[in-house]
């Protein structure tokens, strides 16, 4: 199969478009991705 930038750029946008049209699943998409921001943050400090 020929995968080349522009199927990934399109790929990208039809998730993107998926997940906008879908705020419920954008906002807990954000709210994970904050967790998980926050959660990265906590551990660097404890390894430090």
């Amino acid at each position: 199969m020929f995968f080349n930038s522009t199927t990934a750029a399109s790929a990208v946008t039809f998730i993107w478009q998926t997940l906008l049209s879908n705020r419920r699943t954008v906002s807990a998409y954000q709210r994970s991705l904050d967790n998980y921001k926050t959660q990265a943050r906590y551990g660097t400090i404890l390894i430090m």
